[in-house]
């Protein structure tokens, strides 16, 4: 009895037990971690930007020419100028400008130390020179081992002499031919030969003993120099 009394019992509690909550399962997810993101590349460095004077070649500059100068044509119409002068013995400076790597332009001065034929056989005779004047210079070739370059110039020049008393002779250097070869020796600084050759050069004057007088119908004279030149750039 007892046990047919606890099996109707088990039958009666069955739908509850069916009925009771399971006790909730928690899911562990790992722990998602954002993406990292990849290291954007390193710009290259930047080289500095050069000047316009440095991409043009712009700039001042300045020269020093030492020569030896040979004398052509006449001091006056009665006396050539190979008579008077055995040479001369120029320096130049010049000053002036680079537009470019190619093109110069700026003033110049000569002093010139003579070498006189004394006329009584005498050595107490001297004679000196002076031209100054603007020039314009052209490398054809800045940026090569060997740059050959021309020029032309004009401007004005002075002659004085001591022989039997002092003379000064004056006129106008219409235009003088110039070349040269270049050697760059450092990054700012040339040296080479140069020719320069006096193509229409007249004395209009003289004075001697305080007066002075025009002088006519001369041919004109020139001065072919042959030396070397030094160049600096600013």
């Amino acid at each position: 009895m007892k046990r047919t009394l606890f099996i109707a019992a088990l039958f009666a509690a069955a739908p509850a037990f069916a009925q009771w909550p399971e006790k909730p399962k928690t899911e562990t997810n790992p722990p998602t971690t954002a993406a990292t993101p990849a290291p954007s590349p390193t710009p290259p460095p930047r080289r500095p930007r050069a000047t316009s004077s440095e991409d043009s070649g712009s700039g001042f500059g300045f020269g020093v020419r030492g020569a030896w100068a040979f004398a052509r044509g006449d001091i006056t119409p009665a006396e050539p100028l190979g008579n008077s002068e055995a040479g001369q013995l120029p320096l130049w400076v010049e000053a002036g400008y680079w537009f470019n790597r190619s093109l110069f332009a700026g003033a110049y001065y000569q002093y010139a130390l003579g070498f006189p034929h004394c006329l009584d056989g005498s050595t107490t005779c001297s004679s000196s020179g002076m031209r100054f004047g603007i020039e314009v210079l052209y490398n054809f070739m800045p940026d090569a081992s060997l740059q050959p370059w021309v020029g032309l110039g004009a401007g004005y020049e002075i002659f004085n002499r001591s022989r039997f008393g002092d003379e000064t002779y004056k006129g106008f250097e219409l235009l003088n031919l110039q070349i040269g070869l270049d050697f760059p020796v450092g990054k700012a600084f040339t040296l080479g030969p140069f020719a320069s050759y006096q193509l229409l050069g007249k004395y209009g004057s003289f004075s001697a003993s305080g007066v002075s007088n025009d002088i006519a119908d001369s041919t004109g004279h020139s001065w072919l120099q042959v030396g070397l030149k030094a160049g600096f750039r600013l």
